[in-house]
């Protein structure tokens, strides 16, 4: 079964082949040490005392930045995703998440949060003038999360096209996806975050810019940073907002009981994140050596932690696979924790329950069999590649 599982885990599976090893991951312990020295974490309360830890480190990338100097051909675009994704620990990683730390405020929040239900809802609209059946994945959950980021970045709609190609470029750089590379559109990305080291800024981002004037922080570092606010919050979201979706019609009756007010919103968002993470792999390493609970990791090995299998564990969450809103315990675990929680849930989340309430005003079918909606692929980011439903001409009519 070790050997199963650790075949699986290193290469790309598909939907299917996740479901398997995610049941068999269940059936081991808490955390075990897999043939190729890496520390894997199953267990909820386990997952949570390493992502606590302060002798466990996030310096991992350094596996993943080989692999990507590797693969790419654009030294400075590998040089950016090395930084960005090295998640130092520190007073400099402190310093980093001060400065955006404005974004984040409820004040700036509002601002957002206005523009993203009026711009679920049109989205949607758009799409049903055009036909009577749309892709929820292609239609709101890949485009809303763009235009959070426009209003993020300060960019007019106009250019959210242009900077969903260069995301999109962004994310089959880091995958390794040679068939989806673009680096045209990577070297346009590089032009669009120099040009915030000069140009007008919202005022949310003046702390960052003020900085790297100032020399407080390096160029690299301003870079890097830019890029994780375009990256960080564009394929969670849209993993987030397709998964959620989904339960609207693979759970009995869940259109009628959100309307109705029998689930709440946010306890309905949660329990979809919990079944399918939306990022399902994080990594950290032993800054020095260590135990958690009963299990010694020394310094220097890699932990990985597999949230698909924490969130499904079931010392913590009574009937695990089963899909229940009404849950007391919510999965906090899906945004981290420790000194890297997601300084974007409270974004993330809104663009879910925007995007939720955009599509309780419209009666729709879902046009294949939810056994049949293909996931993505890659081992780190899971969700619905796409989710086609229609207009009920019935419900329409009466």
């Amino acid at each position: 079964m070790i050997d199963f599982l650790e075949k699986q885990l290193m290469r790309r599976i598909s939907s299917d082949q996740w479901i398997e090893c995610r049941d068999r991951l269940n059936n081991l312990p808490p955390i075990w040490k897999m043939g190729n020295g890496i520390h894997i974490v199953t267990g909820y309360r386990e997952a949570c005392d390493v992502l606590a830890n302060k002798k466990i480190s996030s310096e991992f990338i350094r596996k993943l930045s080989d692999e990507a100097l590797r693969f790419g051909r654009i030294d400075r675009v590998n040089r950016i995703i090395k930084n960005s994704f090295a998640l130092r620990d520190g007073v400099e990683h402190l310093f980093l998440r001060e400065l955006v730390a404005p974004i984040f405020l409820p004040k700036q929040l509002q601002t957002i949060f206005g523009k993203t239900e009026e711009d679920a809802k049109n989205l949607i609209d758009g799409a049903l003038e055009k036909a009577d059946s749309i892709d929820i994945v292609e239609v709101l959950a890949r485009r809303l999360p763009i235009l959070v980021n426009c209003q993020i970045l300060g960019l007019p709609y106009s250019k959210q096209d242009e900077l969903r190609l260069m995301i999109d470029a962004l994310v089959a750089e880091i995958e390794f996806d040679p068939i989806n590379r673009n680096e045209t559109e990577l070297l346009n990305l590089i032009d669009l975050i120099d040009s915030f080291k000069s140009k007008p800024v919202p005022r949310w981002l003046d702390p960052l810019v003020t900085a790297l004037h100032q020399n407080r922080i390096s160029e690299l570092d301003f870079e890097a940073t830019i890029l994780l606010l375009m990256i960080s919050g564009y394929g969670t979201a849209t993993v987030g907002i397709g998964s959620s979706a989904l339960n609207l019609f693979a759970q009995d009756q869940a259109f009628s009981k959100l309307k109705n007010g029998t689930y709440q919103t946010e306890n309905f968002i949660y329990e979809s994140l919990r079944l399918n993470p939306p990022v399902t792999l994080l990594s950290r390493s032993a800054a020095e050596n260590l135990e958690i609970g009963d299990h010694a990791i020394p310094k220097n090995e890699l932990i990985l932690i597999h949230m698909g299998a924490a969130c499904r564990d079931p010392n913590i969450f009574e009937d695990p696979h089963d899909f229940n809103p009404h849950r007391i315990n919510k999965a906090q675990l899906i945004f981290g924790g420790g000194a890297h929680f997601c300084l974007g849930r409270l974004i993330g989340l809104h663009q879910i329950e925007a995007s939720l309430r955009a599509l309780l005003n419209y009666p729709l079918l879902i046009q294949a069999p939810i056994q049949n909606i293909a996931f993505h692929p890659y081992k780190i980011i899971q969700g619905p590649l796409s989710l086609p439903v229609k207009i009920d001409a019935q419900t329409m009519l009466t």
